[in-house]
């Protein structure tokens, strides 16, 4: 094929049947493809009308599309011997035409790949949709865990505050509980600290899960496309 047109090729569709509409649905997702013109005697055939819907052209004379210049590629799928041939002989030098069953061959080579990456998204959004239900259920766990802490850091406050007042009425004899209050108080205190480190990294582990879950519902989207 020419390279003049590496980066876009302008496509000819001769043939508005269900092979000509199954291409046509192809091509209008890729942004390679620039489709010129869609011909068939049939105003009323798939691609011509899904090509109007489109705002493409359309003709009904062949010859449109073997006059046009731009054209790079032809597209043949009526299966029609006489209009291969008519194309063959009127074509531009430089155009390249597929037809028969290379046209066919073409749309399953389309079709297959779509299938193989709609299976690939399948896989990776499974994947990604059980470590997401992984993260939830364990920051789930994390959380309850943190309120034990709590729960465990608030008695341990209560009973240094505890300690600390016996140890004012005993005076000089309570400098034991004045120890075992400042010793309770320091591990309260690292224990909150624990239990807001604990909380911070949980609370990213919970975006993060955000993160996921709009990427599965984004690869889910383009899986619907894909179908379509």
């Amino acid at each position: 094929m020419n390279t003049k047109f590496a980066e876009e090729i302008n496509v000819g569709i001769i043939g508005g049947g269900t092979g000509g509409s199954n291409l046509l649905e192809i091509f209008l997702k890729m942004d390679s493809i620039n489709i010129k013109y869609v011909a068939d005697i049939d105003v009323n055939a798939p691609a011509m009308v899904l090509a109007k819907k489109e705002g493409l052209k359309t003709t009904t004379e062949i010859m449109d599309i073997l006059n046009d210049k731009q054209i790079d590629l032809i597209i043949e799928v009526t299966g029609s011997k006489d209009v291969l041939k008519k194309v063959n002989d009127n074509k531009m030098e430089d155009v390249d035409v597929i037809a028969g069953h290379a046209s066919f061959l073409l749309f399953n080579i389309i079709e297959d790949y779509k299938e193989s990456q709609q299976n690939l998204l399948g896989t990776v959004t499974n994947h990604l949709t059980e470590v997401h239900d992984a993260i939830r259920d364990n920051s789930q766990d994390v959380k309850q865990s943190v309120i034990e802490i709590e729960k465990v850091t608030s008695d341990l406050n209560m009973l240094a505050i505890n300690a600390s007042i016996e140890a004012a009425h005993a005076g000089e004899s309570g400098k034991g509980f004045s120890v075992v209050a400042g010793a309770v108080k320091d591990l309260a205190g690292k224990s909150s600290g624990l239990v807001s480190n604990i909380q911070e990294v949980n609370q990213n582990i919970i975006n993060l899960n955000e993160n996921i879950t709009d990427a599965v519902n984004n690869l889910q989207k383009q899986s619907l496309e894909l179908e379509d």
